[in-house]
């Protein structure tokens, strides 16, 4: 090979070398310039590692606190280079507002899921599970209802995920013949499921600061919150309204 030749070569390795390295730094894989389609595997690669993220950082959230949460802390634990997470999150309260999104999710599965022991009423089992629910996510749960993320309408899967958790209560409540208006318009949310939130969302924070004492025993925890819920609800037929 010429000296010429041999430059050249030299050259075109070095850069190479530094394609792949800056590719490396933003947590991407050069795409195959020969296959067709090859965009979607890349997706959903990004789609995965938004997941891994999310994961990561929940974990982190509840062992350590919002304080010790971070973008480059979730990277850390991912796996991945630091700068990976801003292909998906431009801020820390991007990364936050996905994982209280992802907590009402799951707080409307255990809803969904919510069994009535023997002697309760659906809405009792299921204020039963927003409550455990809280206890088991003690931090989650704070974040999902944090001023950190106020205004949430910077966050419109947040607030669709929140909206269909509250939704759930006010299904719960009409079908046991409670009073809650079928109000798109109304400002304000059914006065009897916003009272029914109220009394499970206050329970829960006293709970998780240990404000009130709960049994010790799943099952007697279970059927001492059960016991608080059904003191406490109104019976069918209210208008939740004073006379």
């Amino acid at each position: 090979m010429s000296c010429l030749g041999q430059i050249l070569y030299t050259l075109y390795t070095l850069h190479c070398l530094h394609r792949q390295r800056a590719l490396g730094i933003f947590g991407l894989a050069p795409l195959p310039q020969t296959q067709k389609g090859a965009a979607a595997p890349q997706r959903d690669a990004a789609t995965g590692l938004k997941s891994r993220l999310t994961a990561a950082a929940r974990k982190m959230l509840e062992s350590d606190g919002l304080a010790g949460l971070s973008l480059r802390a979730a990277a850390r634990a991912s796996g991945v280079s630091h700068m990976a997470p801003y292909r998906h999150f431009a801020s820390k309260d991007e990364l936050l507002a996905a994982i209280a999104e992802q907590g009402f999710l799951d707080l409307t599965q255990a809803l969904d899921e919510a069994v009535p022991a023997e002697g309760e009423t659906p809405p009792v089992s299921t204020g039963v599970a927003y409550v455990l629910f809280a206890l088991a996510n003690p931090s989650l749960y704070r974040l999902m209802f944090s001023a950190q993320l106020q205004p949430c309408d910077r966050f419109p899967g947040l607030i669709a995920a929140g909206e269909a958790a509250f939704a759930r209560c006010v299904a719960v409540a009409r079908a046991e013949g409670f009073a809650c208006p079928d109000d798109a318009e109304a400002a304000a949310p059914p006065p009897v499921a916003a009272g029914m939130w109220s009394l499970v969302h206050g329970l829960a924070s006293l709970a998780i600061d240990a404000l009130i004492r709960l049994p010790d025993d799943d099952a007697a925890r279970r059927a001492f919150i059960a016991r608080v819920l059904t003191s406490s609800m109104a019976p069918p037929g209210i208008s939740g309204t004073s006379p």
